[in-house]
This record gives C-alpha cells, structure tokens and sequence, in this order.
C-alpha cells in the first residue's frame, strides 16, 4: 500500500527460531491530503524458503484503520498590530492551505473601503504541489484627505475551486485600521501677504487644508476703503476642495501722497 511502510521489509525465520515472535513496525505515510479514515487490511507477501512446507506460504491478515491527519483549510499568518496609514504605511500577510488540494485553488481576496486600502493583488492561483508555500499579499494605506480619524476596514477572501474538498471553505475577514496622517481642517493662503501699488492689483490663491464633507463658502473683504476684495465669496465643494481658486485685492488710488498703507483682510 502507498499508506504505510513496514520496518524492516522483511523478516526470517530458521530453524532455531521459527516460534520466536518477530516484530514489523507499520508506519503510516503522511501524504498531506485531507481525506477519510482509511481501512487496510495488512498480510505478508508469499514466503520464499526451500522448505515446500513454507514456500507460497502467506501470513493471514490484520485489520488496519489509518486515521487521517490533514485538514482541509485556508491559513492566513496576519500579525499584529494590523495597522496601514493614510501616510502610505503598508501591512503584509501571507496565504496558504494546509493540505493538498487535487485542484487548482483560487482565493480571491478585496478591501470592503477602497477609499482606505488597496492590495498588491487581488487574487492568488494555488496550485496542488504548491499548496504549502507562503503567498505574501500587501495592504497600503490610501489618503482619503477627509477629516475622518482612524478607519477600520476589512479585507474579505472568496475559494474558487472545483476541488470537492476546499471548494465550500469559508475564510474569516481580516480586520485591519487605517491611522488617519492628520488632516486638519483649514484655509491655506499661498501668500500670507502682498504689496499692491495704488490702483493695482494683487492675486491671493485659496483652498482648503482638507476635504469636508458639506460644501464651504468663505467670505472676503476689507474693512478699509483703501483695498477691495473680488469675489466677496468663495465657495469650495467635496469635489473641488483642493483646487486653487483666486482672490483678487485691488488698491484705491487716492491721488494723495500720504505713504503706504496696511489693510488686513
């Protein structure tokens, strides 16, 4: 049988010793496949002597039940702390099965917020001879830019095989946490000042330091008759919440020699 071995393969017996009992040490064969208890039935092969007594003889049989010990299984290594970054701080796993398949194994594998995390892949082909190596999959952390703290998130992992074994395993999700890179909400200014001469003009660019989830409007002026503000309004939405737009700061010509001047907006 290619389920066992016997140690030693053969035993012989002489005429001094033919009533000493001989041991044979049955030694089950680990063929890493999931599988059902195995029923055998064991006997000695015809014996060979120049004794016609013996020779053809064969012992009668035992009955023999080899108890499996493979599982069928998806083993995910996923160490602690789980943890990606808006920053783009990357987690690895690796994904393997713990017994050979007789098919080809697919697991398919996705982020339940990929506004989070993405995968290196999103699917690994575990072929039978290959069942016990390691797959490494990596999980980066993705910049939503919104104003939303730490984000837990999932990745989930779906068998696909015609394998009867393996082809109704189900795999727990991995729970994972993106840690926010700190986005602030605020106004960025690209000048925090600006020198316009009498009668001229000045542009002021304006957006905001991270995404909100309502639109924004902000309203610009000058308290002096010596500048004016257009727009009076800016309004940013969701979708537009980093794009620069512009403030234009004209300065009145009072025909009046009487130095500069400084007007806060």
């Amino acid at each position: 049988s290619s389920q066992v071995a016997f140690t030693p393969a053969e035993v012989t017996f002489t005429a001094s010793n033919w009533n000493v009992n001989q041991s044979v040490n049955v030694m089950p064969i680990n063929d890493y496949i999931a599988e059902a208890d195995i029923q055998l039935w064991v006997s000695s092969k015809p014996a060979v002597s120049a004794d016609p007594m013996y020779t053809g003889k064969k012992s009668n049989a035992v009955k023999l039940v080899l108890k499996d010990n493979d599982v069928v299984g998806v083993y995910v290594a996923a160490p602690e702390p789980r943890v990606t970054s808006e920053a783009g701080g990357t987690y690895a796993f690796t994904v393997n099965l713990r017994s050979q398949p007789a098919e080809d194994v697919v697991i398919y594998m996705s982020v339940s917020d990929k506004t989070e995390a993405r995968l290196s892949t999103t699917a690994l082909t575990i072929r039978p001879w290959k069942w016990s190596t390691k797959n490494s999959v990596t999980v980066t952390g993705v910049d939503d830019a919104l104003l939303d703290g730490d984000v837990g998130y999932k990745v989930s992992f779906t068998v696909s095989t015609t394998d009867a074994q393996y082809k109704s395993i189900k795999v727990p999700a991995l729970s994972l946490v993106n840690k926010d890179d700190g986005d602030a909400a605020s106004i960025k200014l690209s000048a925090a000042s600006a020198t316009v001469e009498e009668g001229k003009t000045a542009t002021i660019r304006v957006q905001l330091g991270a995404r909100p989830t309502q639109p924004v409007t902000i309203n610009a002026s000058s308290p002096s008759w010596r500048a004016k503000v257009t727009p009076a309004t800016l309004t940013f939405q969701p979708t537009n919440w980093n794009t620069l737009q512009d403030l234009t700061v004209t300065a009145a010509n009072d025909g009046i020699d009487n130095g500069d001047g400084t007007v806060a907006l």
